[in-house]
């Protein structure tokens, strides 16, 4: 009889009645007998129980308490009283507590006793299977539970994993995106992109009818700097430039900046005609020649401005046009600023003959600094003398150049102007006098230095320059508007006060208040010290 093979055991102190239920039950079942409880016990834990029989009244332990302790060791085995004695008190606690499945009396007959002995073995059976299915079961759900937990986790790891990936490929396409419009070192937009962007920004201004200004930055004598300092040194200067015309765009964010080739830089003003582009190149010119980019080493750099669409309604002719007036910078020194000649092209050919004579590929817009840049010097000689003298030369009768043929032109005769009060110097004019531009462009201020002891008429010195003025524009004048220049020449001494800071003295308009030979307040006999 193996350990795994369901039994029934009998348990009575009297042999007769053992071996009675033996012969009655071992035909049609594995049968062990017991003649006290603790034996009883031993066998139930050695072997698989399936049925107990047991008499009520044992010495040392009742059958009623055999079965109490047999149904926590195995709490399957199906357990039966047999006794003579079923009224008996001591069945009733057994009952109670579920101690007992069934009761035989005696006499009992072998074939219902073997019939229900039968009946408990296949629930036994029936039970014991069920409980080993649910065992599997509980088995299985567990390792179930265990696989989808390793599942998830495994899940949750390729989610991380793949979300990583994903990451970085997204970093990566940003970055190859960049590489393809940025350029390396300066992270400004590459020759390529840029390109594409002018072209893409001159079919958007031509839909909606608005300016737009190209402006060209090229460093002066950048080959030489990087013989004498190394590449290592000219990246440098390449990455401050670009972060310097980064920062002065004063948050303007029409403004598209490029590196468009080695020295070069390209700005594109949107919505911005000429005239801003002209302030923005100078404004951008001054910061860089005053910012060291290399140490204490400082660079100069040449501008050239073209317009859309006064100087071009193509993205190759509006580069080619910026391209021309940056060569004509270069060609007339360091530090300049230049733009293209973007007349009308019937009128220009129409007044060819005219046009001539002041007409030059590219006129240059910064040879004589505006007046509130010289401010330093104004209150050096006002601090120095306790006054300052300065003429006004007016030229805003010429401005009918400017509405009838152009910016460009009217620049020109300004610029002739401005030469022409340049060559003065040595004979009406000193070396030492300061030729500034206004704000407006539309007049020049001349402070004058000292002049000796003997001192000078102020009003003569105005007829001087004015009549000299006059006779170096008057054939321009009259071949671009067929009448004479009319230039006025004011004149005006500022003393010093020491209530009013220098920066607030307004000397263009003390000397425009005085215009003209016939109108001032000093005086003819007034003398400049």
């Amino acid at each position: 009889m193996s350990r795994g093979e369901p039994v029934v055991l009998c348990v009575d102190d009297d042999g007769a009645n053992l071996e009675l239920l033996q012969r009655t039950l071992r035909s049609r079942f594995p049968v062990i007998v017991a003649t006290s409880g603790a034996e009883a016990l031993e066998l139930t834990r050695a072997h698989e129980i399936a049925v107990v029989l047991t008499d009520v009244r044992m010495p040392e332990m009742s059958g009623p308490e055999l079965l109490r302790q047999i149904s926590e060791v195995a709490p399957l085995a199906r357990r039966v009283i047999v006794t003579g004695y079923p009224d008996a008190d001591d069945l009733i606690p057994a009952i109670n507590g579920g101690k007992l499945d069934h009761v035989v009396t005696k006499p009992w007959r072998p074939s219902e006793l073997a019939n229900l002995v039968g009946e408990l073995v296949e629930l036994y059976r029936g039970d014991s299977a069920n409980r080993q299915l649910l065992s599997r079961l509980a088995d299985t759900n567990s390792e179930l539970v265990s696989k989808e937990r390793q599942l998830r986790e495994a899940l949750d790891q390729r989610g991380h994993d793949l979300s990583e990936a994903s990451q970085r490929l997204l970093e990566m396409g940003s970055r190859i995106e960049a590489l393809s419009f940025r350029d390396d070192l300066t992270g400004l937009y590459n020759h390529r992109a840029f390109h594409d962007r002018v072209l893409e920004e001159l079919n958007r201004a031509e839909r909606y009818a608005t300016p737009v200004a190209l402006v060209m930055i090229d460093i002066d004598g950048f080959a030489t700097f990087n013989r004498e300092h190394g590449h290592a040194a000219g990246d440098r200067v390449l990455q401050g430039l670009a972060q310097l015309i980064s920062e002065t765009a004063d948050g303007h964010r029409n403004e598209v900046a490029s590196r468009f080739s080695g020295e070069e830089f390209a700005l594109l003003l949107l919505e911005s005609n000429k005239a801003a582009a002209l302030s923005r190149a100078m404004r951008l010119r001054d910061v860089i020649a005053n910012t060291p980019l290399f140490g204490d080493h400082r660079v100069s750099v040449s501008i050239g401005v073209a317009a859309y669409p006064d100087d071009a309604t193509e993205g190759e002719a509006l580069l080619m046009a910026a391209e021309s007036a940056i060569k004509g910078a270069k060609r007339a020194g360091p530090g300049r600023v230049h733009f293209f000649d973007g007349s009308n092209r019937r009128r220009e050919r129409r007044q060819s003959a005219s046009i001539t004579t002041v007409s030059m590929s590219a006129p240059e817009v910064d040879r004589f600094r505006p007046v509130h840049e010289r401010l330093v010097e104004i209150n050096t000689i006002l601090q120095r003398d306790r006054a300052v003298s300065c003429l006004y030369i007016d030229l805003t009768r010429l401005r009918r150049i400017e509405q009838e043929l152009g910016l460009a032109h009217h620049s020109q005769v300004f610029d002739r102007a401005g030469a022409e009060l340049d060559n003065m110097r040595g004979t009406v004019l000193k070396s030492t006098d300061l030729i500034c531009r206004t704000a407006e462009s539309d007049a020049y201020v001349v402070i004058l230095g000292a002049r000796g002891s003997k001192g000078q008429d102020l009003h003569a010195l105005a007829g001087q320059v004015q009549a000299a003025a006059e006779n170096a524009l008057r054939t321009v004048s009259l071949e671009l508007m067929h009448d004479n220049p009319r230039i006025t020449v004011g004149w005006a001494r500022v003393l010093s006060n020491s209530m009013v800071r220098s920066e607030r003295l307004d000397l263009s308009g003390s000397a425009a208040g005085q215009r003209g030979l016939d109108v001032h307040r000093a005086g003819p006999s007034e003398r400049l010290r």
